[in-house]
């Protein structure tokens, strides 16, 4: 869409497309969720573009996103909200065996949500908040890596979570 492109799935092909994704490899995916918001930001901040050109994949989060996307004459399927993707993942997690890292929100919020999700099955090998420092990014990206993770979801806001991603990817490794 004007610039970058978007993934023309629905929300059930998109979690399919994403598990096999991990399930088979390569480490160092990077799906990105774009509402307009984030389509705005990235005609401004050049670093932010970047990071999200460079995502493995990426899908329209926000009805502004499908709107244009049809204006422009490239209709999309569907809006893909990230959040619900993330849900249907872990959900895909438990019965798939993933590991998974939570990093981001606030320290009770992602206390609960690792607690909801194993009691759901997952495994929750990490999960960490997304109060620290610019300095601490890499002692985060260290653990996510060592955690071997299979799958990573952020709580970062845009563009810290597209920017920690696309510095610390090879650190990270994650599928």
């Amino acid at each position: 869409m004007a610039g970058c492109p978007v993934g023309a799935a629905t929300r059930e092909q998109w979690r399919a497309e994403l598990a096999a994704a991990i399930d088979r490899g390569p480490r160092h995916q990077h799906h990105v969720s774009l509402n307009a918001a984030k389509w705005v930001a990235m005609r401004h901040d050049a670093s932010l573009r970047r990071a999200v050109l460079g995502a493995s994949s990426v899908a329209a989060d926000g009805f502004g996103v499908v709107a244009a996307a049809r204006w422009l004459g490239d209709p999309l399927p569907a809006r893909v909200p990230g959040v619900d993707l993330a849900h249907d993942l872990l959900e895909h997690a438990a019965v798939a065996g993933w590991r998974v890292a939570l990093v981001g929100a606030t320290p009770p919020v992602v206390t609960a949500v690792a607690a909801r999700w194993r009691d759901a099955g997952v495994r929750v090998v990490y999960a960490r908040d997304g109060f620290f420092a610019a300095d601490e990014e890499r002692a985060v990206a260290s653990a996510v890596g060592g955690a071997r993770a299979d799958l990573l979801l952020l709580a970062l806001g845009t563009p810290r979570a597209e920017l920690f991603v696309a510095r610390w990817s090879p650190v990270l490794d994650v599928g």
